[in-house]
């Protein structure tokens, strides 16, 4: 069983879930590695913390959904030329500070 939906990710994987399905994981890799061999390891505390460090992230996310999100994140990253859909200047200093 998996968990979907990156803002619920650590409770899912706290909880038992085996894998998590994440779009996040495509820029942020290490973070969302850490959280799932944390969960994994039984540290749902640990695995917390760096959830909570992405709340702003999760807010944009049930705000705009996470691909308008992940894409703006990358393209304020460099990583791509242009977001698939734009972001508010306020949703884009958001993603810029990560």
């Amino acid at each position: 069983m998996g968990v979907s939906g990156d803002s619920f990710a650590v409770t899912g994987l706290n909880a038992g879930c085996e894998a998590w399905y994440s779009v996040l994981s495509g820029l942020f890799p290490k973070t969302c590695l850490k959280m799932t061999r944390l969960a994994q390891a039984g540290l749902a505390d640990e695995a917390e913390q760096p959830s909570t460090l992405l709340q702003p992230i999760w807010s944009l996310f049930h705000q705009y959904g996470s691909l308008p999100v992940v894409s703006a994140a990358a393209e304020i990253s460099g990583l791509i030329s242009s977001p698939l859909q734009p972001l508010n200047p306020s949703a884009e200093n958001t993603c810029n500070s990560y």
